[in-house]
């Protein structure tokens, strides 16, 4: 896609509650999306995707400190999940409106210690890919599970017991695809994704259910 004005990058930051600074990147206009990345270089390449793909939304892009625009604490504990999840309220204090929410992998983890704050009552919908708790606390916005059949990291039982527990759950599966939908599927699991946002705003659903995506990769 070529930039324009609007899905132009535009860097921002914010203080953490240590008082680390967190960088973040907003592209495009519209109801925010916070995208949630850990420190492997395929989430990066992933996240960088959503500015692009989804039309008519604000894609907020957090660098996990550490890495990126964020600063690099050294003090002992810098880096322990409490932290990371106060760099996480940080930034969804600083887009000051209801957002949407996508995490993958390792950052799923960090969106559902998230979902203990009261902050996360900010977050209209959910959005989990290949990494899951079952332990996590119930989240009272709708929540898409993606899961890919042939995923060696995480196991589709443990999505499944998720959904089980969550009341506005629904888990897709994605048959033939392992741990990294984005790449393995991008165009399938993209219009599965911008389907279940394009609910947004409406009345959550109190059916939880499983559905299976076509295993046929659509040509964009």
């Amino acid at each position: 896609m070529r930039p324009t004005l609007l899905n132009r990058p535009r860097f921002a930051e914010t203080l953490s509650r240590d008082g680390t600074c967190i960088g973040y990147v907003t592209r495009g206009r519209g109801r925010p999306l916070v995208v949630l990345r850990d420190r492997q270089p395929a989430c990066a390449a992933w996240a960088a995707m959503a500015g692009h793909w989804l039309a008519g939304r604000q894609a907020v892009l957090p660098d996990p400190r550490g890495c990126g625009w964020s600063e690099r604490p050294v003090h002992a504990g810098a880096y322990a999940m409490p932290r990371l999840v106060d760099d996480l309220e940080a930034v969804l204090k600083a887009t000051r409106q209801a957002v949407d929410l996508i995490a993958w992998s390792g950052a799923a983890q960090l969106a559902l210690a998230l979902a203990r704050r009261p902050v996360a009552t900010s977050v209209g919908r959910w959005i989990l890919i290949s990494g899951f708790c079952c332990e996590a606390p119930p989240l009272l916005s709708p929540v898409l599970v993606l899961h890919g059949d042939g995923d060696a990291q995480s196991s589709l039982q443990s999505a499944r017991e998720f959904v089980s527990r969550q009341s506005h759950a629904r888990l897709e599966v994605l048959p033939g695809v392992g741990h990294d939908p984005m790449r393995e599927a991008p165009v399938r699991t993209w219009r599965i994704i911008e389907a279940f946002l394009a609910g947004a705003g409406q009345s959550p659903d109190a059916t939880v259910g499983t559905r299976y995506s076509s295993s046929h990769e659509f040509q964009s």
